[in-house]
């Protein structure tokens, strides 16, 4: 199967499909699936550029809406997951997966699907730690901040995918995990982007519980997009893969991160890969990355794995020529490809639809395996399936892919589970715990009862009515009568004390 691989789309679809069909008519072989890696931005009308997460003045009309409008149809099967750049109104309705135009396909917050012989998985958005353990909650009307937490990849989605047992062949994430890095060209990256250094250096460029992810499900392919430049990088396993069989997974991942369009780069943005290429065309170690011609083919070393890449001794020429001549080859599917469900998805979509996260609190998300009663639900859902599996197209007369929450209700009625999204923002956050009212101290045992308090001060007797004004003075105790008379005693009193002490003295003088 031929595959193009896309980055950033930033909603130049006509560019894309350009340079895909320019790629297809100078190699004669048609590309039979188109990969993009988020900043879809599906913009159907100029209403919806409103709820768009980027500034107003970089809010433009792009080239999605011709397409969903049918005046043009996507060339090839298209399938996309989500970035930070989107209209969110639009595919949050589509939470599962669904399709947005004919031919056009998004992967849902999370998902995992078939297409031929592949099974394509991956989730939205970028990674943000303060918003990574909230609920869903965001609804229209947006403000300037539920148009961004929109676009913010959530725990539950990771250990959603965390929950897959079966081998995943490509994996689509618009940010890089963090750690890929470390496996390709370090300081070539940071010659195109010094800025960079700063994050590398202190372990924080890209999505850690990622690289977690991609370490358990172990895909052989891994495709991102966000830092706007071409890089390549191998990650090996050298633990043993989890199942019974340790040949189920590979033993090593090839990351391709892509730019943004340049349509004189084509080579920077698309990439043409030939998924059904056999593991052993390219020498032990190595990574052949066949691009669209304009800047040649490369290897790329297996960082960390020094042993595999001292055993790689093939001439890169030699392994390029290769490669191609095996694409020319390659006949492509006798039928058009469709998608198809994947059953051990669903089975896991049924175990842990209860437990959606909803709301905007931060608090731990679990999710569960699968039992029994879900592979058995889903197997005789499947087995019953007008479709035969294939996921619904939702073009006349099976019915309207413009309808998203019909998408989305028909998908729930396969599984059986009530459709709960449209009330996400009716959950409140939980109340913040309130401490216990405050208790009196219990009294000591044998201890002496208080004193009886003191009885209130008498009342004064009011001087006048109510409206009288009281003297400042009045605490004097004397009024001016009162005062006269005290002074008429005293001088009375002095008068006698002088005529006393006069006859003493004329007595003594005799």
């Amino acid at each position: 199967m031929r595959v193009g691989v896309e980055g950033c789309c930033h909603g130049e679809l006509n560019a894309i499909y350009r340079a895909l069909e320019d790629v297809s008519q100078r190699d004669g072989v048609p590309v039979d699936l188109l990969l993009m890696c988020g900043d879809f931005q599906s913009a159907r009308f100029e209403s919806d550029m409103q709820w768009q997460t980027m500034p107003p003045k970089y809010r433009k009309m792009m080239d999605f809406h011709e397409y969903y409008s049918g005046a043009k149809t996507a060339p090839c099967l298209t399938i996309f997951v989500g970035g930070n750049h989107e209209a969110p109104n639009v595919l949050s309705e589509l939470y599962f997966g669904g399709w947005v135009a004919p031919n056009i396909f998004f992967l849902g917050s999370s998902g995992v699907v078939r297409v031929g012989d592949l099974r394509i998985g991956g989730y939205s958005g970028i990674y943000k730690p303060y918003d990574y353990n909230k609920g869903y909650f965001e609804k229209i009307p947006y403000d300037d901040s539920t148009r961004r937490t929109a676009c913010h990849t959530r725990e539950f989605e990771i250990k959603k995918l965390g929950e897959v047992r079966e081998p995943v062949d490509v994996m689509l994430s618009h940010d890089w995990p963090n750690g890929v890095v470390d496996y390709g060209d370090r300081q070539g990256l940071i010659q195109k982007k010094p800025f960079f250094k700063d994050d590398l250096d202190r372990n924080q460029l890209g999505n850690t519980p990622a690289m977690l992810l991609l370490r358990q499900m172990k895909p052989r392919f891994w495709f991102s997009a966000h830092l706007h430049v071409k890089f390549a990088s191998i990650i090996p396993h050298h633990q043993p893969p989890n199942g019974n069989n340790p040949n189920q997974r590979h033993q090593a991942t090839r990351f391709l991160a892509l730019d943004k369009v340049h349509e004189r780069r084509p080579g920077a943005f698309l990439q043409i890969l030939d998924i059904d290429m056999p593991s052993d065309t390219c020498p032990a170690g190595h990574w052949l990355i066949h691009n669209d011609g304009s800047d040649g083919s490369a290897l790329v070393d297996a960082q960390g794995d020094s042993a595999a890449a001292a055993a790689a001794g093939a001439d890169a020429a030699g392994a390029a020529q290769e490669a191609s001549s095996a694409q020319q080859e390659s006949s492509g599917p006798s039928e058009p490809l469709c998608i198809r469900y994947d059953a051990e998805w669903l089975s896991i979509l049924r175990a842990n639809h209860p437990n959606i996260p909803y709301g905007p609190h931060n608090r731990p998300h679990n999710t569960c395996a699968p039992t029994d009663d879900d592979r058995v639900h889903v197997q005789e859902r499947l087995q019953q399936d007008a479709q035969d599996g294939r996921w619904p197209h939702w073009t006349s007369p099976d019915g309207d892919y413009r309808d998203l929450p019909g998408q989305r209700r028909a998908f729930l009625r396969l599984l059986s589970l009530e459709d709960t999204w449209d009330a996400r923002d009716q959950h409140a956050p939980p109340p913040r715990p309130q401490a216990p009212p405050r208790q009196p101290p219990a009294p000591p045992l044998f201890a002496r009862p208080p004193p009886p308090p003191p009885p209130p001060p008498a009342p004064r007797p009011a001087a006048g009515g109510a409206d009288e004004e009281i003297d400042i003075d009045m605490d004097l105790g004397l009024d001016e009568e009162a005062e006269g008379a005290a002074d008429g005693e005293a001088l009375e009193h002095r008068e006698k004390r002088a005529k006393t002490d006069a006859d003493a003295g004329a007595d003594g003088g005799d």
